[in-house]
């Protein structure tokens, strides 16, 4: 019967050896010939190659994420940039509007054109149902946290907030919510909803910056509008 000579796994050992010669990194620099010696297992097949050849494979992986990951913060900084024109453009034109009608038109139109949304509703809250106004109570039934933390929100809606904002049979699975609030803490004059057909348009995780600034220019204008009917 032969006895198993192999010798076991020393665990502290190879912590211990690992803590060395992170401790000096210069180990192999010193000793030069061994690092022609080493081989590692490949990660993608079953060869071994030199260390040498492993850093280099490893630093062009590094590189390859690297330029992945520029390539795409240069493609967000892009779309941010162009969203930030057609914003800019909105604004102004919401400030040239006439009236609270063309506003709201405006702002709908600029939804679809700009935007790219594939459905649009404009909200605007008030104590009856006179004048196309939505009841602020029925409103906050509805959207209870948006009306009253005042704060963009996108994602899928509830079967009940999709049926109220775009109708029964509507085809949107996901919509950006924006509360038409000059400020938090600010009265919620009503909400813009912009829906989208692809589910993963609009999503819990995206930006609201942008969405925050159109709210609260658009509150402000549509206030103006209000108070000069009045």
């Amino acid at each position: 019967m032969t006895k198993d000579l192999s010798i076991p796994r020393d665990d502290d050992l190879e912590q211990t050896v690992a803590a060395w010669l992170a401790a000096h990194p210069d180990f192999f620099h010193r000793h030069p010939e061994l690092v022609g010696e080493l081989t590692l297992p490949h990660p993608t097949h079953e060869k071994t190659v030199s260390l040498v050849e492993r850093q280099v494979s490893l630093l062009r992986e590094q590189k390859l994420e690297l330029k992945h990951k520029l390539q795409h913060l240069a493609q967000v900084a892009r779309g941010n940039e162009q969203l930030l024109e057609r914003l800019q453009k909105l604004i102004l034109d919401l400030i040239d509007s006439q009236d609270l009608t063309s506003t709201l038109d405006l702002l709908e139109t600029a939804m679809r054109r700009d935007f790219h949304a594939d459905a649009v509703t404009v909200w605007l809250f008030g104590d009856a149902v006179a004048g196309g106004f939505v009841p602020r109570e029925q409103a906050r039934k509805v959207f209870q946290r948006l009306v009253e933390q005042g704060k963009p929100a996108c994602g899928a809606l509830r079967a009940d907030q999709l049926a109220a904002l775009f109708g029964e049979d509507t085809d949107v699975t996901s919509a950006a919510l924006i509360p038409l609030c000059e400020g938090e803490g600010s009265e919620c004059l009503g909400l813009i909803a912009i829906g989208s057909v692809d589910p993963k348009r609009y999503h819990a995780e995206m930006g609201t910056v942008f969405l925050a600034h159109l709210g609260a220019v658009a509150a402000r204008v549509i206030r103006a509008r209000l108070n000069h009917a009045a």
